[in-house]
């Protein structure tokens, strides 16, 4: 990696989120997408989010393109998406039997 990275913990979970949605096949998250998730205000607050993660290496913006965004590495877990009944789509995250902990194990 790059350039220093101000590690806060909605870039840490932006870069979790683009990871994941890249591992599904799925595009990057919007500026707005990540607004609305984090709360923000401002779009100026999301795209310092996004130019921070890629000054360090973390993500790769192809530009020209729209939402084209992917990791440079992948998603530290295997993810597997499945539906609530309230019709709300989840992400939920497989692991392997030697990463669970005692007491978590199945």
């Amino acid at each position: 990696m790059s350039g220093k990275w101000d590690r806060t913990p909605r870039r840490a979970r932006l870069l979790e989120w683009i990871r994941r949605r890249a591992a599904l096949g799925l595009v990057a998250p919007t500026l707005r997408e990540h607004m609305e998730r984090e709360g923000l205000v401002t779009l100026r607050a999301a795209h310092r989010d996004f130019a921070s993660l890629e000054e360090a290496g973390h993500i790769r913006r192809l530009h020209g393109r729209a939402r084209a965004v992917e990791p440079t590495r992948p998603a530290t877990a295997t993810y597997f998406q499945i539906e609530r009944r309230d019709g709300e789509a989840v992400l939920v995250p497989l692991r392997s039997g030697s990463e669970y902990t005692q007491g978590d194990a199945p």
